[in-house]
């Protein structure tokens, strides 16, 4: 018998029946993603061939230099012939003395600065080392033959060389140190240093006599003491050259000494820092020591 149209509609005899006890379906919980804020973009970075852009400002006028124009025209003229003469001239001073006798023409021309370095202690209510720097002058003079040694500075004697001058004791008074000045052969000063330092040459010809006015003796201690100024300032001289403004950093440099100078002569016994009392601290309690 062929099967007819309600064989169609009967389920297979091997279909699982329908459950009818299924639990109904539920839907997933909803769960909301909170919006996260879009992240700023950085700034590029600078390219590492690119400069930064440069404010230069206009120059300062300094106080304490009213006569710059002036000076620096002084000092280009020093530089140039510093450059051509009297840089070479030091630096084959340098090669062909030897050290040992370049100290002892440093020695010698210091050692004639000692009566009126002791004459300003003096002035300068410095009783002890005004003896200490006679005392050097009479042992430098004698032992040290001319001062071409520096015995005095050794062991037992232990007396340091100390500078000082007419232009610190101006100061040590209240004397202001007036404009700053460069001027040919002298170099950086002020208008108080230069009448001092004259006041410090004049001294020197009345204190060992007549064998300072010798030119035979004058003139070559004045040649070799101004190549040993020169060798011994030569670092500053170059760190000046190698900043951006030469003029600017030897004049900076030079007040900055003369003002620290000046501030030692009033304060020339500091005390000592007393270093601060700590005390223990107890350990708190749970907190290891190691």
């Amino acid at each position: 018998m062929s099967c007819t149209a309600d064989c169609t509609q009967q389920p297979a005899s091997n279909a699982a029946p329908a459950d009818s006890t299924a639990a109904p379906f539920k839907a997933p919980p909803l769960v909301i993603v909170p919006t996260l804020p879009e992240p700023t973009p950085e700034p590029a970075p600078v390219a590492q061939d690119e400069e930064p852009n440069i404010i230069v400002s206009a120059r300062r006028h300094v106080r304490y230099d009213p006569l710059e124009a002036v000076n620096k025209v002084s000092f280009d003229a020093v530089q140039a012939v510093d450059r051509a003469v009297v840089g070479p001239l030091a630096g084959g001073y340098e090669r062909i003395v030897p050290e040992p006798a370049r100290d002892g023409i440093h020695n010698m021309v210091h050692n004639l600065r000692e009566p009126y370095i002791a004459i300003n202690f003096l002035l300068q209510h410095r009783v002890g080392k005004s003896a200490e720097t006679v005392a050097r002058f009479l042992i430098n003079s004698t032992i040290g033959v001319a001062g071409l040694f520096d015995i005095a500075k050794r062991k037992p004697v232990h007396l340091p060389r100390r500078p000082n001058g007419f232009a610190d004791t101006m100061a040590f008074y209240g004397v202001k140190s007036g404009p700053y000045l460069f001027l040919p052969l002298v170099g950086p000063t002020t208008i108080r240093d230069v009448i001092g330092n004259t006041l410090d040459r004049l001294v020197i010809p009345l204190s060992i006599g007549r064998v300072a006015r010798n030119p035979a003796y004058g003139a070559p201690l004045v040649v070799f003491g101004a190549m040993d100024r020169r060798l011994k300032n030569n670092a500053r001289i170059e760190g000046a050259r190698n900043s951006g403004d030469a003029y600017a950093a030897m004049r900076e440099d030079y007040m900055l000494r003369r003002r620290l100078e000046i501030e030692g002569l009033h304060y020339h016994r500091p005390h000592k820092e007393k270093k601060p009392k700590v005390e223990a601290v107890p350990v708190a309690e749970g907190v290891s020591g190691k």
